[in-house]
């Protein structure tokens, strides 16, 4: 059977507004959300450093992938949407930073402030996730492996892209509705 493919474009969801990607095959009745197959781009934005990680073309595995030195949120933007494009990610998932209350402080309003710019440029869809503890979850398993500051320094953002990514795909490939 064949499909076609519709985008449907704000949807609310429990952090804010994101993209939702529908399928409906013809023939049929009602919608099935879903997020389009292909390579992800996990993204951990910060001032001056962004982590960046990929996922198989399966939409199951993570991988740490690039770390971005950024001048500002222009040139962050810029730097990423010219990297969706070269490895042809399908959409692009950006970790908010969420307060332990789940209220937002100064770096989620970045965050989302640079996912929407990012949505605009890239043209693919941006999907907002909590990011909570995962700088600090990268940051202590790296010393659990005893690695030295710098090489934690080189590391902890692209891990911490890795997780986010990770945690998305868990939850998309149990059934979550983003």
């Amino acid at each position: 059977m064949s499909e076609i493919w519709f985008v449907c474009c704000p949807q609310e969801n429990d952090i804010g507004i994101c993209c939702k990607w529908f399928r409906m095959p013809v023939g049929a009745s009602g919608w099935q959300c879903m997020t389009p197959k292909g390579k992800i781009l996990g993204i951990d934005y910060g001032d001056r450093r962004i982590g960046l990680a990929i996922s198989d073309e399966t939409g199951t595995i993570a991988m740490p992938w690039k770390q971005l030195e950024v001048k500002c949120q222009e040139d962050a933007v810029r730097q990423t949407r010219d990297i969706a494009a070269e490895c042809r990610a399908v959409c692009l998932v950006v970790g908010i930073p969420l307060n332990m209350s789940g209220s937002r402080g100064p770096m989620a309003d970045k965050a989302e402030s640079f996912a929407s710019a990012l949505e605009k440029a890239a043209r693919l869809p941006v999907y907002r996730f909590d990011e909570r503890l995962t700088t600090l979850q990268a940051e202590r398993s790296m010393l659990e492996g005893d690695l030295s500051r710098k090489k934690r320094r080189d590391l902890r953002d692209k891990l911490a892209a890795q997780m986010i990514l990770q945690a998305f795909l868990d939850r998309r490939n149990t059934g979550y509705d983003f």
